[in-house]
C-alpha cells in the first residue's frame, strides 16, 4: 500500500515539475537551451529543493506540500534554480565568504526573475494549461517548422522583412524537447492543428474561388480578433499593476 502511494506521489510530483517546466518554456522560450540541460531528479528527505548544476532535485513530498499552499512555486524555485546555472554561481563560489556570496547570488536572480516579468505568469491546473500551451506554444512551432521547409527559404534574401523573421524566429528549436513536449501533448495539439487547417482551407477557397468579398471578410475577422486579444491582455496588465 505504501509502494503505491509512494509512486503516486513520485508520479503527482513529476507532473508538478513538468508542468513548470512548460511554463518557463512558453513564456522565457530563450531558456530552451538551458531547460534541455538541467536534469529533474526526484530524491527524498533533502527539505525541498538542492542543485549541483547540472542536476535538479526535488523531494516529492514536500514539493507537493507546497504546491497545495502555493501553487506557483514550482515554477519560481525552477527558474530561481535555472538562473544559478545559467549564471554559473554553482561553479564561483566564494569559499571564504561563501554566506555573503550565496547572499549576493539570491539578490542577482531575484532581480532578474523580477525584471524577466515573472509577475504574469498565470496560475492554472494541468487540463487548462496544456489546452492553452498547445495553441499559444505548440502549434506556433509547428507552423514556423512547416513555413520554413518551403523550398523558396534558401532564396529569400532581398525579397523578407519583419513578417519573415517573425514566422520562422522559433522553427530554430531544440528537436528532442520539443517532440517530447508534443509527443506529451499531441491530443491537444492535434485539435489545434484540425482548427488551423480549416482557418487555412478558407483562405485557400477564397483564393482560388477569386472571392474578394469572402477573403477580405477573413482578413478582417482575422484583424478584429487580434486587437480584441491585445486589448483584453492590456486590461490584464493594468488590472496587475493596480
Amino acid at each position: 500500500m505504501n509502494n503505491a502511494k509512494n509512486e503516486m506521489i513520485e508520479e503527482y510530483a513529476a507532473k508538478v515539475m513538468g508542468l513548470a517546466k512548460d511554463t518557463i518554456t512558453v513564456k522565457f522560450r530563450f531558456f530552451d537551451a538551458a531547460l534541455a540541460k538541467l536534469k529533474l531528479v526526484p530524491k527524498k528527505k533533502i527539505g525541498d529543493f538542492a542543485c549541483d548544476g547540472e542536476v535538479l532535485y526535488y523531494d516529492p513530498n514536500m514539493l507537493l506540500k507546497l504546491y497545495l499552499e502555493e501553487p506557483n512555486v514550482a515554477v519560481r524555485v525552477f527558474l530561481h534554480v535555472l538562473l544559478h546555472c545559467v549564471f554559473r554561481h554553482y561553479n564561483r563560489i566564494d569559499k571564504k565568504n561563501e554566506q555573503y556570496w550565496n547572499l549576493a547570488a539570491d539578490i542577482a536572480v531575484e532581480n532578474t526573475i523580477l525584471e524577466l516579468g515573472f509577475e504574469g505568469v498565470v496560475i492554472t491546473n494541468p487540463t487548462e494549461h496544456d489546452e492553452m500551451i498547445s495553441f499559444t506554444s505548440q502549434l506556433a512551432h509547428i507552423v514556423s517548422s512547416s513555413y520554413i521547409k518551403n523550398p523558396l527559404t534558401t532564396t529569400h534574401y532581398g525579397f523578407s522583412a519583419g513578417s519573415f523573421k517573425d514566422m520562422t524566429r522559433v522553427a530554430k528549436l531544440n528537436p528532442k524537447m520539443w517532440t517530447e513536449i508534443m509527443l506529451d501533448n499531441k491530443d491537444y495539439l492535434v485539435e489545434q492543428i484540425d482548427v488551423l487547417t480549416k482557418n487555412l482551407e478558407d483562405y485557400k477557397k477564397a483564393l482560388q474561388e477569386n472571392d474578394e468579398e469572402k477573403l477580405s471578410t477573413l482578413l478582417d475577422e482575422g484583424r478584429a480578433i487580434k486587437e480584441e486579444a491585445e486589448k483584453l491582455r492590456n486590461e490584464k496588465t493594468a488590472q496587475r499593476i493596480k
